[in-house]
């Protein structure tokens, strides 16, 4: 592995020569490009009086899942026990391998086995890399490697010095299957105290500082959660179709790393006359495609972009309506239209971007429901509701692909959006 890194800005322009040029176009033609539906008259807006599910259903379960392995046509398992004793055991329960991974009061929460053979341990107070030994008779497990112990918040040598448990202020570390590395980003004790932020890849227990355009950055990715021993706790997520991981800087820059090289990204987008918090940017995942897009709608020029891998930036115009509002993006099962909904407005991604279908009616605004799974609604139907502050009603609508239900009001047109709730 490259042990300087190196990073490139990335625009929407490069210097290539015509037959590159060429085939690149022929690629993007025939593959890059999404395929919209060919007419929206497949689809229509109806009213529900079904109860859309506005809360998440975490899991839950009262240890971390154990990890199978087979050796030598044997099956053995990896488990915790006692909070943070982790095990191997096999199918009889008998221990073989035992090493503790201490978490102070607290517990381990996640065990996921690497692609070269390092076990990562997630725990409340610290997470731990230990590696699997699979070449004796029996698996066995190695002497656990923690995580550097970087801090939530600046923290001095001397509060250390007086602390009898700091467990509580430790950074807390994500694992990547895309990479097969851990990254960790916190601040170094120094000794008043100062901001001292750093960031770390943790590579079959051996950590490395990352290059330093990315020291401080913040691992970005998709969400999962899930509730273990009556915590819940999230956990990061590799965005799928991209061959690297997303990170962003102490002010707001966006960078792609795969592991080797590094891409900085939104160069050309990014406005750096306003404040910080006004140049974040968010990462939003189509839930079935897994399509990705990053946006930014509260700086003075917003922006929409959808993320491939290479990595290639392909901005999509939006409306104004837009602007400082939030977006959630919907799809139907073997269907390549996008759908986004908004505060005010719902609409369909377009050869010419995303366009308006529907709009709230004054003082009426859009309640997303982001956890109704569309094979579990209706129809696959797509639901969100349509809240009155002034009169305290709500009104439930779904997008389904089926113009000739009964329950139909209006059938999508981008000119001429039809006006939802009270009339």
């Amino acid at each position: 592995m490259n042990e300087n890194p190196k990073f490139e800005k990335h625009g929407l322009s490069a210097v290539f020569s015509l037959a590159p040029i060429l085939l690149v176009f022929l690629f993007y033609q025939l593959f890059a490009f999404p395929t919209f539906a060919q007419s929206l008259d497949n689809y229509c807006i109806a009213l529900t009086d079904y109860k859309l599910q506005s809360k998440p259903i975490i899991p839950s379960i009262d240890e971390p899942e154990p990890v199978h392995i087979t050796v030598k046509g044997k099956a053995f398992h990896i488990v915790i026990q006692d909070r943070w004793y982790l095990k191997i055991i096999d199918e009889n329960n008998k221990p073989l391998s035992k090493a503790g991974v201490w978490q102070g009061f607290g517990r381990v929460h996640n065990v996921v086995l690497g692609k070269n053979g390092w076990l990562w341990i997630d725990g409340d107070d610290r997470g731990y890399m230990v590696k699997l030994d699979l070449t004796r008779e029996l698996p066995t497990l190695g002497k656990p490697v923690p995580l550097p112990d970087l801090k939530a918040r600046p923290y001095s040598m001397i509060e250390k010095w007086w602390s009898y448990d700091d467990s509580g202020f430790r950074a807390t570390g994500d694992y990547s299957p895309l990479l097969d590395r851990v990254f960790i980003t916190g601040h170094r004790v120094t000794l008043f105290g100062t901001p001292d932020l750093a960031t770390y890849e943790v590579i079959a227990g051996q950590a490395k500082l990352l290059p330093e355009p990315l020291q401080g950055a913040r691992l970005v990715g998709g969400e999962r959660y899930r509730e273990v021993g009556g915590m819940s706790y999230h956990y990061y997520e590799d965005l799928s179709h991209l061959n690297g991981v997303l990170f962003e800087g102490q002010k707001g820059e966006a960078y792609f790393y795969d592991g080797v090289k590094g891409v900085s990204l939104l160069t050309n987008y990014l406005d750096s006359s306003v404040e910080e918090k006004k140049r974040k940017w968010i990462v939003e995942q189509a839930p079935i495609s897994q399509r990705i897009f990053l946006r930014n709608f509260v700086q003075k020029k917003p922006f929409f972009i959808e993320l491939k891998a290479g990595p290639n930036l392909t901005p999509i115009a939006i409306p104004e309506e837009l602007a400082d509002r939030g977006l959630w993006l919907y799809e139907f099962p073997n269907d390549p239209q996008l759908f986004a909904i908004s505060r005010y407005v719902v609409m369909v991604e377009t050869k010419d971007g995303l366009q308006i279908v529907a709009t709230a009616q004054e003082p009426s605004y859009i309640g997303k429901e982001k956890y109704a799974d569309t094979n579990l609604m209706p129809d696959k139907a797509i639901g969100f509701t349509v809240f009155n502050p002034v009169t305290k009603t709500s009104t439930g609508y779904l997008i389904i692909n089926n113009p000739l239900s009964e329950r139909c009001i209006a059938t999508p047109n981008t000119d001429k959006p039809i006006v939802l709730g009270d009339k």
